[in-house]
């Protein structure tokens, strides 16, 4: 049976269509039934260059060459310019173009077509982009490559928005033929009609393509799972920290996430899982900083909380005001580091805050900048962050779906938190009784004009840019982001969060004041009780579990790590450095060569017998050369000549060693 005949048993001709190009909807029965172009002149073996698109000639085509077992070169008339080299390097026999067909004589062969044509398989040959010189074939068992479609599987509605002689658009043809479902190939290839043609056509975008490329978002803005390198990197210097933890490292997944806007926006999956892994990482990452003792990691949670706001805002379709926090999020980010920074330089590099208080009345400069980027960081009313973040939170309210709520209240829970978590620093590091070194305290210094000037600056920024740019980064109709962030239309819900309930506006500042004032209260008038409960047995392991980061560093070295070592260890150090490598790399040669010398001077015996019969040979076998060579010259290799002459000469150096 060939492929047509197998394609219309499996295919539903009557029910929908199969092909939608230029706003006509074709079924599979109009494809085979397309106006055949005549191929008397092709033959089985034959490499066949088609140029089309994904019309329904050229689809018919298509199926019509893989069944007569060529090996087909689809080509379209963007490359009209490179069709010769292409015709040359594929060794094209026969041009299909427009409906006529042209034979072409080649003289050359390649080894591989020859022995697709000696299994009677068909073929497929592409070319490479040509990034690293002119483009490159590559050569396909098209046979071979069907077979992975023999299992049927759900029908899928599927926009192909590559060229016909891509991988992609022939894959996704062929998947789509296979699975019966629905090929939208759209009128031009740009990104406004490809997604017209998907909200037209309600094509739904693999959500694989989403979830694969929030992966990447997931290490590189440290939301959970792999978030665990992110407090690890606050070694550094603490103006590095500051840059790339406020405002350029680790917002590039949330920048990834906010430019594929419309990969995501039709993929109800994949925004489903960035809101899902956004509310986790800003509750996970909040409870762990809550029991830090070190200022910068303290520092490093909050961000990693933060960014996870900024991703459950993306995964509710909201890229506009995720962008907006993001933008917030760097002025008092950046601030709360440097500010660190000025505390531990004033202390000699003393970064734990259980050795630190009573630094209000040595570092008063300091206090502030900290507080400011504090309630900036915790939405205090009319700063910064309280304009972005309550957006945030109302959204997600707005939603009315079961994810929104989650991540609206995991973001409520985790505000109260920060607060709790940001007046924690504050208190130990400023307001407690110092119980540090004495000499360290006495010497620190609020920071000179250089740090404090940035600080300033920062500040500043922390107070007002959230007011300032708020209509210009989320405003309903602003020009700002012109074609940059696509949103569906069913998905909008910012007009939805201005008529949320008063008390669910008022709410995250209600929280995040209740966290601060508990945190002030717990910490000055309840040290005692605090220190009871977290020694005995359910405190203490409750807090233990937080300060080990829920585990997640010792799963991942334990499960992840320790394996990936032991397997290089064993593979990479042991079977291949110190094996493969020695034996073959300059130990081995080395080893070789001094034994293979050793032989070699070995020959040198002194013995004028032996050199006499390694001369006989020598010109025995130069006459025989003079004399016979032109006679035998035909069935003689001269490399084997050589190695009789070597032969006996060594048969003769070991027999007169063992005489």
């Amino acid at each position: 049976m060939n492929l047509i005949q197998h394609l219309n048993k499996i295919y539903d001709t009557k029910s929908k269509p199969f092909l939608i190009y230029q706003n006509t909807e074709l079924k599979f029965s109009d494809i085979i039934n397309e106006k055949q172009i005549n191929l008397d002149i092709v033959k089985p073996g034959d490499v066949v260059a088609l140029i089309g698109d994904f019309n329904a000639s050229s689809i018919s085509t298509l199926l019509r060459l893989i069944d007569l077992k060529t090996i087909i070169v689809p080509l379209t008339i963007e490359t009209k310019n490179t069709h010769d080299y292409f015709f040359e390097s594929a060794l094209v026999d026969v041009v299909i173009d427009d409906g006529k067909v042209k034979q072409i004589q080649q003289k050359n062969h390649h080894i591989l077509i020859e022995n697709l044509r000696q299994k009677s398989h068909a073929g497929l040959i592409l070319f490479s982009s040509g990034t690293t010189g002119r483009p490159k074939a590559i050569l396909h068992d098209m046979t071979l490559f069907l077979k992975r479609f023999q299992t049927p599987r759900p029908t899928l509605k599927m926009i192909n928005f590559l060229l016909f002689d891509h991988i992609g658009g022939i894959n996704t043809l062929l998947h789509t033929i296979f699975n019966r479902g629905i090929v939208v190939a759209p009128i031009d290839r740009n990104v406004d009609s490809i997604l017209k043609t998907c909200a037209k056509y309600k094509v739904e975008v693999l959500p694989t393509i989403g979830l694969l490329l929030f992966v990447g978002a997931i290490g590189k803005s440290a939301q959970i799972g792999l978030h665990t390198w992110l407090p690890d990197a606050m070694e550094g210097p603490t103006p590095v920290s500051a840059l790339i933890h406020a405002a350029t490292m680790v917002t590039a997944g949330v920048y990834l996430v906010i430019r594929c806007s419309p990969l995501y926006e039709h993929s109800g999956l994949a925004l489903t899982v960035v809101t899902i892994f956004g509310a986790l990482t800003a509750f996970v990452a909040g409870t762990i900083g809550l029991v830090q003792n070190d200022l910068k990691k303290v520092i490093a949670y909050s961000t990693c909380s933060q960014l996870g706001y900024m991703v459950f805002a993306c995964g509710l379709s909201n890229y506009s005001v995720s962008m907006f926090h993001l933008v917030n999020h760097a002025y008092f980010k950046a601030l709360l580091f440097l500010s660190a920074g000025s505390v531990i330089h004033a202390l000699n590099d003393e970064q734990d805050m259980r050795r630190m208080g009573g630094l209000l009345q040595v570092l008063p400069y300091t206090y502030v900048m900290i507080l400011v980027g504090s309630l900036a960081l915790m939405g205090f009313p009319f700063l910064t962050g309280f304009y972005s973040k309550d957006v945030v939170l109302e959204i997600a309210y707005a939603k009315y779906s079961l994810h929104g709520t989650f991540a609206h209240w995991l973001g409520v829970l985790s505000a109260g938190i920060t607060a709790f978590y940001s007046f924690r620093l504050i208190y130990l590091t400023f307001v407690s009784n110092p119980n540090g070194f004495k000499n360290a305290i006495q010497n620190a210094h609020d920071a000179p004009l250089p740090m404090a000037a940035p600080l300033f600056i920062l500040c500043v920024g922390s107070v007002f840019v959230g007011y300032l740019t708020k209509d210009l980064f989320i405003g309903l109709g602003t020009p700002f982001w012109n074609n940059a962030i696509f949103t569906s239309p069913q998905n909008l819900t910012m007009v939805d969060a201005e008529f949320v309930p008063v008390y669910i506006k008022w709410l995250p500042v209600v929280v995040s004041l209740l966290g601060a004032s508990l945190s002030m209260g717990a910490f000055h008038f309840l040290k005692d009780f605090l220190f009871t409960v977290c020694v005995q047995p359910i405190g203490r392991n409750f807090y233990t579990f937080l300060n080990r980061r829920w585990l997640f560093d010792r799963l991942q070295n334990d499960l992840v790590g320790s394996v990936v070592l032991k397997l290089g260890y064993r593979t990479t150090y042991k079977l291949l450095d110190k094996g493969v490598v020695e034996l073959f790399g300059p130990k081995g040669a080395t080893f070789l060569m001094i034994i293979f010398g050793k032989q070699i001077s070995d020959l040198q015996s002194g013995l004028v017998h032996q050199y006499a019969f390694t001369m006989f040979i020598g010109v025995s076998l130069f006459m025989t050369k003079l004399l016979f060579w032109p006679i035998f010259a035909s069935s003689i290799d001269t490399n084997l000549c050589f190695v009789v002459l070597v032969t006996l000469t060594f048969t003769n150096h070991f027999v007169a060693k063992l005489s």
